[in-house]
């Protein structure tokens, strides 16, 4: 296997040589520019599944504290707890991140984080609490102004999980609508 590797990264050598010989720099730069296209920029995390028989005490002794408020952003106690639904490992500062709620059958409809917080208690409170956890969808985005200044998105209730790029396109057209509704009032 290491010599099929070998033979890859030389042949990338050779073409990317022939290339640039070939004063066919721009056709390299629209080639990786299409590799690499803007809806490649995020992250995306599954949450664990897990039932809540199987979370930590100190985990759930939070679940008074999360959705306390509609706003975008993420309290002390929301933002550990999505850290460990997401299996985050604190690789990001959630409570300074804009993050917008998508749910509906098709993950299209703008939500907050009352509403996916309160879906979370309802089902940790109710009889069937050990049923599996199924959270959602996080997509962290590196380039806000690509995701309506948004800089993660949680999924969740929806019964098709979409790509990122699906994504980036219900925020638009969530704000559109939110825009329009300001309007009209």
């Amino acid at each position: 296997m290491a010599l099929d590797l070998g033979y890859i990264v030389i042949i990338c050598i050779v073409v990317i040589h022939i290339v640039i010989k070939m004063h066919k720099l721009s056709f390299l730069l629209f080639a990786i520019g299409v590799v690499v296209s803007p809806c490649c920029f995020s992250q995306v995390y599954r949450s664990v599944d897990l039932s809540y028989a199987e979370m930590p005490h100190e985990k759930l002794v939070l679940l008074d504290s999360l959705g306390v408020d509609e706003g975008c952003y993420l309290n002390e106690w929301e933002a550990e707890y999505i850290d460990f639904i997401f299996d985050l490992k604190d690789s990001f500062d959630l409570k300074s991140m804009k993050i917008i709620f998508l749910t509906g059958s098709s993950g299209s409809l703008m939500s907050n984080k009352k509403h996916y917080f309160q879906i979370e208690k309802e089902r940790h409170k109710s009889a069937h609490s050990s049923s599996p956890y199924r959270g959602g969808v996080l997509f962290i985005f590196d380039e806000k102004e690509k995701c309506g200044g948004y800089d993660a998105a949680i999924e969740y209730w929806d019964k098709i999980r979409k790509e990122k790029k699906d994504v980036i396109k219900c925020i638009r057209k969530a704000e559109k609508r939110k825009k329009k509704r300001a309007a009209e009032k």
